[in-house]
């Protein structure tokens, strides 16, 4: 389990590009957690929402996904 204090913002975490169509990602990111974990992406559109953690290299596709049940 990790814990911490600090505050999050929802804003701008990075971008995808679909075939020449940039497209922003938007998320949280966490103050005062380490690096790994200030990111938090938000997925989907509409519901069901998710939120994704990637790990290390984006490209490599090590991530968490959690969705409300």
């Amino acid at each position: 389990m990790i814990t911490s204090k600090g505050k999050w913002r929802i804003e701008i975490i990075g971008g995808v590009d679909n075939g020449g169509v940039a497209q922003n990602n938007w998320g949280v990111i966490l103050t005062d957690m380490p690096a790994s974990l200030q990111y938090i992406g938000f997925m989907n559109e509409k519901p069901p929402y998710k939120l994704i953690i990637t790990y290390g290299d984006p490209d490599e596709g090590a991530v968490s996904i959690y969705k409300k049940q």
